[in-house]
């Protein structure tokens, strides 16, 4: 029974062992983007998040953590590129944005009022904007489509 109680202990110390050197290796990379973030800031550049999903309440941390932009904002998880403009414009720029899903129709009509749509409301409400997908372009895209909405954007994308 000792010999039992023993190897379980043993067994739990060294999970707890890779649980600290796991820890240890995501606070040393940690460290090493905090750093980044102060070299960006000491230099005025801007620094872009690479977020998925629903980001609302994590935002306003985001931003005060130095990060000057965000890349994608995800239709599907509920994001509104529109709320964080009005929100946080005068410190965030939005890169990509564009549903993808409407891409996803091959309905060209669709495509082209959807970007022609987004980049009116970008342009209307002053929004720091970089055209883009919200998210991965869909494997279901065609190329031929993919590049239409490119050139649509093309077309429509000064202001």
């Amino acid at each position: 029974a000792q010999q039992i109680a023993g190897l379980a202990i043993a067994r739990a110390a060294a999970r707890l062992n890779a649980v600290r050197r796991f820890y240890d290796l995501i606070r040393a990379q940690e460290a090493v983007k905090v750093a980044q973030l102060q070299l960006a800031r000491r230099f005025d550049l801007p620094v872009i998040l690479h977020s998925d999903g629903r980001i609302d309440d994590a935002l306003p941390l985001i931003l005060d953590a130095g990060f000057s932009a965000i890349n994608p904002i995800d239709h599907k998880a509920g994001c509104d590129l529109f709320k964080y403009a009005r929100e946080y414009g005068d410190r965030l720029a939005i890169v990509g944005g564009y549903d993808t899903r409407n891409m996803e129709t091959g309905d060209r009509d669709l495509i082209k009022k959807s970007i022609v749509d987004l980049l009116e409301k970008v342009k209307t409400n002053q929004v720091q904007f970089m055209f883009g997908p919200d998210h991965s372009i869909p494997p279901g895209v065609s190329y031929a489509d993919f590049q239409y909405a490119l050139q649509v954007y093309r077309e429509h994308m000064r202001y």
